[in-house]
């Protein structure tokens, strides 16, 4: 605890808990998910889009969002080691940054994301289009509708018997 820009004279955080076992074990786990998941998510994210070659509009901004939630789980991960070791300045160091990502992250992204409507409001027309029509496709057929359906169905299958017959007996329809 001599190197001052990891560490201080401060106290872990164990020692506001009583080191009780359950209030360290709750916190620490909380802390590891937390930290596993803010990385994970952009990670596979990331993945998953370079596997399948997807080409992303404004990508600089999903970039800096990335960053900011990476930058969030860090700091769970210096909340989960100040648990046993105090590096408050390190983690307040982590924090500004993490914050500064998160705001970048929302100044980026208003502009872009009204410019990406602005831009595709004829594709969500279309969208919307092929969506109905998909939904009438899947929908469950009204009673009428399906009583119409059974009653050509059963008309078609009358005449192809009827046709049948006649070529049977060798005439021409």
């Amino acid at each position: 605890m001599t190197d001052t820009s990891l560490s201080s004279n401060f106290l872990p955080q164990g020692y506001c808990f009583h080191w009780q076992a359950e209030l360290v074990w709750i916190n620490a786990l909380a802390e590891m998910t937390l930290a596993l998941a803010y990385c994970a998510v952009p990670v596979i994210v990331f993945m998953v889009l370079r596997r399948h070659n997807v080409l992303i509009p404004f990508r600089w901004v999903f970039i800096v969002f990335g960053l900011s939630i990476m930058a969030g789980g860090l700091t769970h991960l210096l909340s989960l080691i100040g648990i046993w070791h105090a590096f408050y300045h390190l983690e307040g160091v982590i924090k500004i940054v993490a914050a500064a990502l998160s705001m970048a992250s929302v100044l980026l992204l208003v502009p872009a994301l009204t410019a990406f409507i602005d831009r595709g409001e004829g594709d969500a027309a279309a969208a919307a289009a092929v969506a109905s029509e998909r939904s009438a496709k899947t929908a469950p057929p009204s009673p009428s509708n399906m009583q119409m359906e059974n009653k050509d169905g059963v008309d078609g299958i009358e005449g192809k018997k009827d046709s049948e017959v006649m070529a049977d007996k060798g005439v021409d329809s």
